[in-house]
């Protein structure tokens, strides 16, 4: 489920709805617990101003050399991975009505694991944003902590998980 022909991950498909529903409860487990700040208190304040303040004005895309290096294809946009986090974190996490919500589902789940992989943490977002906003961050919470976490579960699923040289190692076990 790649937004493009690439992947940096290979998640296993849920054979059953029931299966499906228990890795997306844990994924907005995850979520819930990214934007606590006795689960996250490293990261949640630059998240947070990321998340709530960003004006879409894409200074950032224009600062993005992922972005623009593909040829400004729009997955690799910085707020288009933003977005979606965002969408999910008002209506999941703060309740919100949102325009434009994005329902919480497997394929939502796998886009957004894998659009944190484009992005390779240089920050160039956050030295250009007059919001002082940065893609970055979202993109290590979600490559560490939810990885981790989403590891733990996906563990007894049948199908292999391969990680990435980049992704961190999940936990043994």
């Amino acid at each position: 489920m790649s937004p493009d022909r690439y992947s940096a991950l290979t998640l296993p498909q849920p054979k059953t709805p029931e299966e499906e529903r228990a890795l997306v409860d844990a994924f907005r487990s995850g979520l819930e617990k990214l934007f606590r700040r006795e689960d996250n208190w490293t990261f949640l304040r630059p998240l947070l101003i990321t998340i709530e303040h960003c004006v879409r004005c894409q200074t950032c895309a224009e600062a993005c050399h992922i972005f623009t290096g593909s040829g400004r294809q729009e997955i690799y946009r910085p707020t288009y991975r933003s977005e979606i986090l965002r969408r999910l974190y008002f209506k999941y996490v703060q309740h919100r009505r949102w325009q434009g919500a994005v329902e919480l589902d497997w394929k939502t789940v796998c886009t957004l694991a894998e659009l944190a992989y484009r992005c390779n943490l240089c920050r160039r977002c956050a030295q250009t944003c007059p919001m002082g906003a940065t893609t970055a961050w979202w993109r290590m919470s979600c490559a560490s902590s939810s990885a981790r976490k989403w590891a733990s579960r996906l563990r007894n699923c049948t199908a292999p998980v391969r990680w990435c040289s980049f992704a961190p190692a999940p936990p043994p076990a």
